[in-house]
């Protein structure tokens, strides 16, 4: 009796395909670099977004030491207000005037010249007399504000 050698053989058996989950550690490090470069973006184009509004901020500053004294404090006013808005809740800002309006720009400026300082004229601009040269210390906090608010 003759042995036959092939009927000892079985049928190659091949391995499953590999299925989608979990996905390979190739796969992990380009999610976390993407994930990376997106915190950057957003990082950077903040930083250039902020960087550009200060230097609008200060352009405007500058723009309105042409102007006569009153209007120049009324349009400071606005611009400041309009920056609040921007980089605070509206509701919580919108609605100031008078001495709330000062003590929430010390709050957010960590200091305390709008009330007890050259800040005070922006509420009573309409009321003092104003000349440039009593303009210059509220320009200046008004630029410093805005940088730390920007910031």
């Amino acid at each position: 009796m003759e042995i036959d050698p092939l009927s000892e053989l079985r049928d190659v058996i091949y391995p499953v395909d590999p299925g989608f989950w979990p996905p390979a550690i190739g796969w992990w490090i380009v999610l976390v670099l993407v994930i990376l470069c997106l915190i950057g973006a957003v990082y950077l184009f903040r930083s250039i977004y902020l960087r550009l509004a200060e230097t609008s901020f200060v352009k405007e500053v500058d723009a309105l030491t042409q102007l006569q004294p009153r209007e120049a404090v009324g349009e400071l006013s606005i611009l400041m207000r309009r920056i609040a808005i921007t980089r605070f809740p509206r509701d919580s800002v919108a609605g100031l005037s008078g001495e709330d309006w000062l003590q929430f720009l010390d709050q957010s400026g960590n200091t305390d010249q709008f009330t007890t300082g050259p800040g005070r004229a922006l509420v009573s601009a309409p009321y003092s007399n104003l000349t440039p040269e009593n303009l210059d210390p509220l320009f200046k906090i008004c630029r410093d504000w805005a940088k730390s608010v920007t910031v």
